[in-house]
C-alpha cells in the first residue's frame, strides 16, 4: 500500500473512533529538476487519546505504527502543532515520478510538461465505505507548491501553492504551474544591485555639488575683481632698485627729443 494511503486509512480510522478530532496532511513541493521535497502530517488533538482510555502519545502510535515511508530519502518525526500530536513523515529530492505514485491512488499524476509541471487525476488515498466515512471535524488536506506561477487550477491558491479540502475533493485535481521560478534574480543579488546603485547616487550628488561650488567660488572671485578675470599666467615683477638709487629709464621709455640730442 502507498504511503499517502496507509496513512489516509489510518487517519479515517481513527477520525471515526475519535469523532473526526484528526488531521492529515500531504504537503508537496516541486522543484525545477523534477524531484520533490514535502511531509505527510498524521495526527489527533491534544486530549483525544481520553476517549480510548489512553495518553496521546499512545493513541498516536497505536494509530500510527504501519505508517512508513517508501521513500529513499525520508525521516519520521514528531509531530505537535495548532493542538494537535503525532508523527510527521518527511522527505526530500525524491523524484515526482515515485512521489505522484506514493501520495495517491492510479490515475493521479505529477508530470513535466516543457517548462511546467501538469497535476491529474482523482485524490482518493484510502478505500472508504459507509463504516469508514470521515466524519465532521476531521481535517484532510493536499497542497501542492510549484516552483513558479499557478496559471490554472481547480483547488484554494495561495501564492504558488494549491491546496485542496479532501473531505470534499473534486472528482478530479487539477493544477498547472511553471516549472521554474519567475525569472527574478536572487534576493542577495538583488541587495547586491541595490547598494551598487545607492553608491552610484551617492558619488553622482557628491560631484555635482562640488562642480556647483566650484562655480561659486568663480562668480565671487570674478565679483571682487570688478569683473576682470585674474589671468593664470606669472605676472611680470618690477626690477629691483637698491634703496636710494636713481632710476635709470630704458631707452624705450626715454623721451623721443632726449634720445635725438647728440
Amino acid at each position: 500500500m502507498k504511503t499517502a494511503s496507509r496513512l489516509a486509512l489510518v487517519a479515517t480510522l481513527a477520525a471515526v473512533v475519535l469523532a473526526g478530532c484528526v488531521r492529515l496532511q500531504v504537503n508537496v513541493s516541486l522543484h525545477s529538476d523534477d524531484t520533490a521535497s514535502g511531509s505527510f502530517v498524521v495526527a489527533i488533538q491534544e486530549g483525544a487519546g481520553e476517549a480510548l482510555g489512553m495518553s496521546d502519545e499512545e493513541a498516536v502510535k497505536q494509530f500510527t505504527s504501519g505508517a512508513n515511508s517508501n521513500f529513499a530519502n525520508s525521516t519520521t518525526e514528531k509531530y505537535q502543532q495548532d493542538g494537535f500530536v503525532g508523527s510527521r513523515i518527511v522527505f526530500t529530492d525524491e523524484p515526482i515520478e515515485s512521489v505522484s505514485s506514493e501520495v495517491a491512488s492510479e490515475g493521479f499524476s505529477i508530470t513535466r510538461a516543457a517548462d511546467t509541471f501538469v497535476v491529474d487525476g482523482p485524490f482518493t488515498p484510502a478505500e472508504q465505505n459507509d463504516e469508514t466515512q470521515i466524519p465532521p471535524g476531521g481535517e484532510f488536506t493536499f497542497s501542492i507548491t510549484f516552483p513558479g506561477k499557478v496559471t490554472e487550477h481547480n483547488g484554494t491558491l495561495a501564492g504558488s501553492t494549491v491546496t485542496w479540502d479532501l473531505t470534499d475533493p473534486p472528482a478530479s485535481l487539477h493544477a498547472v504551474g511553471g516549472a521554474t521560478g519567475s525569472g527574478g534574480l536572487p534576493p542577495i543579488v538583488m541587495i547586491g544591485v541595490s547598494i551598487v546603485v545607492f553608491l552610484g547616487a551617492v558619488v553622482a550628488i557628491g560631484a555635482a555639488a562640488l562642480r556647483s561650488r566650484r562655480r561659486a567660488l568663480e562668480e565671487t572671485s570674478n565679483a571682487d575683481s570688478g569683473g576682470v578675470a585674474v589671468p593664470s599666467g606669472d605676472v611680470p615683477s618690477e626690477p629691483d632698485v637698491a634703496p636710494g638709487a636713481a632710476v635709470t629709464p630704458d631707452a624705450d621709455d626715454a623721451d623721443p627729443d632726449e634720445r635725438t640730442q647728440p
